[in-house]
């Protein structure tokens, strides 16, 4: 039951963590490509829709991405934290070197530099649910219920803090949430590990 409690702990906190994230991500994301793309109703649909059937797809092929990761999910959190410093130092030059362009080119370059970044951020949250599921089911909806939580919270928190202190710093705070939530998943992949065995038969 300890090793169950543990589990519990850290499945709440990964998933908030994962809301939280992600929505520091997409929004100071939306509100960047607003001036990009001449108007924030263009850059709220491009970057949500966008990101919505990137992270679905990479949801999709998550477990072949695991596969190709030797199963290991905090390395997952890496390979984002570094796809994540890559694509902020590369925005600028992409929104002032296009921005002459008209607004269905720049779409497609927007959907285009958005979609791999979109799939690697898609592939956490189905992990997560499929290493606690491992241990016990009962867990997940408390997992997606802070996630959601969460994911609301960030909504409001990144819009005030974006159009307070610029996309860059809040785009930082997304990418040290996935780099605390590579040592939560570390933990948490033990702490299910061991709760596994604790619950075989001897």
């Amino acid at each position: 039951k300890e090793g169950l409690r543990k589990v519990s702990i850290l499945n709440n906190i990964y998933f908030s963590i994962l809301g939280l994230a992600f929505m520091m991500v997409e929004i100071p994301l939306m509100e960047k490509l607003s001036i990009f793309l001449g108007s924030p109703i263009y850059s709220f649909v491009v970057v949500l829709s966008t990101l919505l059937v990137s992270a679905g797809i990479g949801g999709y092929i998550s477990n072949r991405i695991m596969i190709l990761c030797n199963n290991k999910l905090p390395l997952i959190f890496i390979l984002i934290a570094a796809i994540l410093v890559i694509f902020s130092i590369f925005l600028d030059r992409i929104v002032y070197g296009y921005i002459f362009y008209g607004i269905f080119p720049k779409i497609l370059i927007c959907v285009l530099t958005i979609f791999p970044v979109g799939i690697f951020l898609g592939i956490p949250f189905p992990q997560g649910i499929k290493l606690v599921g491992s241990c016990d089911k009962d867990l997940i909806p408390w997992g997606m219920g802070f996630n959601a939580l969460f994911s609301v919270v960030a909504v409001n928190i990144s819009v005030m803090l974006t159009v307070e202190f610029g996309f860059k710093v809040i785009l930082a705070a997304g990418i040290l949430a996935y780099c605390l939530n590579y040592f939560i998943s570390l933990i948490l992949t033990r702490a299910v590990g061991a709760a596994r065995a604790g619950s075989l038969p001897s």
